[in-house]
């Protein structure tokens, strides 16, 4: 009996520090203090073979042109996996700027797909800005349905 309540009570430890680790949101501070999630997700939340994918962030807001932050990380997520698959996500041979520290790639186990922005730093020595003072990435996703791929051409812009 008193091996089952230790049992229990390291169980109980465990999950407390799991939840607590996991519940934290991490933050990053740009712009002299505002604070924005280390953490993004863009979701693709339907699609139609004869279009583009529908891409929506965390806030329901569209993600076609995705606004990142140096350092964050992105995560592509499907929200109906069953249908569709993500077959790749590269950078168009158009842009002019490669803005990830770890390239996108398949998360492990999973039909979502995750990268890392570059630091500020770099992202100032390796990009180029445009007119707007934005640094553009054109990527693209090929994704397939129904034993057919196609693409969809989205943008990630970094101030």
């Amino acid at each position: 009996m008193k091996s089952i309540f230790t049992a229990f009570k390291i169980f109980s430890f465990g999950f407390f520090v799991f939840f607590a680790i996991y519940s934290c949101k991490s933050y990053l501070v740009v712009n002299g203090g505002a604070h924005v999630p280390k953490k993004v997700c863009i979701h693709v939340t339907a699609y139609d073979t004869s279009g583009p994918l529908i891409l929506m962030d965390d806030s329901s807001n569209h993600a076609d042109t995705f606004r990142a932050w140096p350092g964050q990380q992105i995560k592509w997520k499907l929200d109906d996996p069953r249908h569709h698959a993500i077959d790749s996500l590269s950078p168009k041979p158009t842009s002019k700027n490669e803005i990830f520290d770890i390239d996108p790639h398949k998360v492990f186990l999973s039909k979502s797909w995750k990268g890392i922005v570059k630091n500020q730093a770099a992202i100032q020595a390796d990009t180029v800005k445009d007119f707007y003072g934005f640094h553009n990435y054109d990527y693209k996703i090929i994704w397939d349905s129904g034993g057919s791929q196609h693409t969809f051409d989205p943008r990630i812009q970094i101030k």
